[in-house]
């Protein structure tokens, strides 16, 4: 697994998490090869569908890569816009100012990186007031005894058990939620990036 936090122009942010098969040295090389392409395409100031498009066309030429799966977010404060982008990847969850958090529903999931596809859509929705977007890899959610949906929600209500109301410690609250009964079998890696989207003023 791997994740990122991006400056970009005009003070928006790039968020991603990214989750590469396996777990030997050719996943390893290949997760690094994916993050440092994110940085690289980042620099560009593409639209994030351009952006995860031209990471699916590198893993299709990188060993290791193909099936990688990724969610990609970009915050505009200026805007109050979110967009994400998901290459067969768990949906974010947001969690508003009424306290309750719920899956983001993506236009279009899109397929795993590294299958030559190229069709991938972006899901942008606006952030009028302050809200805790939450990114994480599949070994938070996956299970063999449950369906995966279920296992999104009961993260959710994780995340409200933890954190009943604004001001969250975030760090503390990863920690928590990293490290809480979950339901899965526990042997895959378990990423997570809480990220506090506050509206710009005026």
């Amino acid at each position: 697994d791997w994740y990122d936090v991006l400056r970009r122009p005009d003070g928006r942010v790039s968020l991603i998490v990214g989750d590469a098969m396996g777990h030997g040295p050719e996943s390893a090389v290949a997760m690094l090869q994916l993050r440092t392409a994110v940085r690289a395409f980042a620099g560009f100031d593409i639209p994030a569908v351009d952006l995860v498009r031209r990471l699916d066309a590198l893993a299709c030429d990188t060993p290791g890569a193909s099936f990688a799966t990724c969610v990609y977010g970009e915050w505009s404060p200026r805007e109050r816009i979110c967009t994400v982008v998901s290459a067969g990847h768990p949906p974010p969850l947001l969690r508003g100012p009424d306290g309750k958090t719920v899956p983001v529903p993506l236009t279009e999931p899109g397929l795993p990186l590294g299958l030559g596809t190229g069709h991938y859509e972006a899901t942008v929705f606006s952030v009028p007031e302050p809200a805790l977007l939450v990114l994480y890899s599949d070994g938070l959610v996956e299970s063999r005894d449950a369906d995966i949906d279920h296992q999104i929600l009961r993260l959710a209500d994780s995340l409200d058990a933890a954190a009943p109301g604004p001001g969250a410690d975030l760090p503390a609250l990863c920690e928590h939620l990293l490290h809480a009964p979950s339901g899965t079998n526990g042997t895959d890696d378990r990423t997570l990036l809480l990220a506090e989207l506050t509206p710009a003023e005026g």
